[in-house]
């Protein structure tokens, strides 16, 4: 009796899953659609691979219209781009995408699903666990809580490291459909303009008497009707060498050296005059016809205070988590009551001149300082999460890891 038990447990299925594989022997192909992406006919031959090494089996990938087997497909959904679907039957195993990338969450989360982890992004740190019988039992809809989610390197980045660092991002389902833009622009707009900025010395901050001299950390006089046109065709000019940008940058030059003219005292604090600069680009993309396309800006260090001018509903505020006298609860708070729309975070896993990659000195390392705050966040209704790191991955990568797991799915955090 007991051998006939034994051959139950390892031939028979017990759930009303689909057995894939057994004994080192695949049992279903993997099957994708003729007329599908090349993404996704990648995205399905990897599949294929992972589930040969877990199963120490043969998968064929089989190019035609979906029958029994593992069949990866898109279905299209601008509205929820990350979207998708893993259902199984006694037969088959159904992956259904709103998107290229939603089909691609969907492979690496059925294979997390079945053991597969890559922590790191480096072979030792990935474990590809070893199975006698794969059986998938499935009724997953997923999408993600935070639309973007992005911890990069500000430092430690090149050739040799990055490659691995964007296989983590897309095997741990981090980056997002949409990419925010946030950085520090003003200066780059001076920059793309120096001829008309050397004419108009008027654009730029009036600082003790003083109009300040271009140096990489400008600030405009907003006050100035024409130095606003000029960003507003900068902008435009952006948008139309780039049509599919999610978003534009407007966020002010790093520093401090806002203007002190009357003017611009007028229109409010310097959160204010980032506001109104912001709301004419928003007004000017949509009047153009770029309907989906956002301007992003920080809440941060001297324009972290929220405003008393409503932003315009295309704007995405990014309230930093340093740098003001104001704590990220109560931005958030703040910024809301004035009518935001769209909001994030600005977040700092590692500033290397502040942890000097020690171990337990930075956010990125304090696991609990991460559940608490990503699902606090989110609970004020931010959608977009960037955050500061470098390739350290000794001291911040746990932090790294369990961020990928808490920003699709802030309930993690429990």
């Amino acid at each position: 009796m007991k051998w006939l038990v034994l051959f139950l447990l390892l031939f028979c299925s017990t759930a009303d899953g689909a057995v894939i594989c057994r004994e080192g022997r695949a049992l279903l192909p993997v099957v994708v659609s003729p007329q599908s992406s090349d993404a996704v006919k990648g995205h399905a031959r990897q599949l294929a691979d992972y589930l040969g090494r877990i199963g120490n089996a043969q998968f064929d990938v089989k190019e035609q219209a979906a029958t029994a087997g593992i069949s990866l497909e898109v279905d299209f959904d601008q509205s929820q781009p990350e979207h998708y679907t893993i259902r199984s039957d006694a037969k088959s195993v159904h992956i259904v995408g709103a998107s290229d990338l939603a089909v691609q969450h969907a492979v690496w989360d059925l294979l997390y699903r079945l053991g597969y982890r890559q922590y790191f992004p480096t072979v030792k740190w990935e474990i590809v666990p070893r199975l006698k019988l794969i059986e998938i039992d499935l009724n997953v809809d997923e999408r993600p809580d935070y639309r973007s989610r992005n911890v990069w390197y500000s430092y430690s980045r090149d050739a040799w490291n990055y490659d691995a660092y964007l296989k983590w991002v897309a095997r741990n389902r981090m980056g997002g459909a949409f990419e925010l833009n946030t950085g520090h622009a003003w200066n780059g707009i001076v920059h793309r303009h120096k001829q008309e900025f050397a004419e108009h010395p008027e654009w730029l901050a009036l600082i003790d008497g003083k109009r300040i001299t271009p140096n990489g950390i400008e600030k405009f006089c907003v006050s100035n009707a024409e130095l606003r046109l000029l960003v507003v065709r900068d902008v435009l000019a952006q948008a139309k060498s780039k049509p599919t940008l999610d978003s534009i940058s407007l966020d002010p030059s790093d520093g401090l050296g806002w203007c002190e003219c009357e003017a611009c005292r007028a229109i409010g604090k310097p959160s204010d005059r980032v506001v109104l600069l912001a709301n004419d680009a928003a007004t000017a993309l949509e009047r153009a016809g770029y309907n989906r396309m956002h301007i992003g800006t920080y809440a941060y260090a001297g324009h972290a205070a929220p405003p008393r001018t409503k932003p315009h509903p295309k704007i995405i505020i990014s309230v930093a988590t340093a740098f003001s006298d104001l704590k990220p609860d109560e931005l958030l708070a703040g910024w809301k009551k004035v009518g935001v729309n769209e909001i994030g975070i600005r977040e700092y896993h590692s500033v290397v001149a502040w942890d000097r990659n020690l171990p337990g000195a930075s956010r990125g390392g304090n696991t609990n300082y991460l559940a608490r705050t990503i699902s606090t966040f989110h609970g004020f209704g931010a959608r977009f999460y960037t955050s500061e790191s470098g390739d350290s991955w000794g001291p911040h990568g746990v932090g790294h890891f369990l961020s990928s797991r808490l920003l699709w799915d802030v309930d993690e955090a429990k």
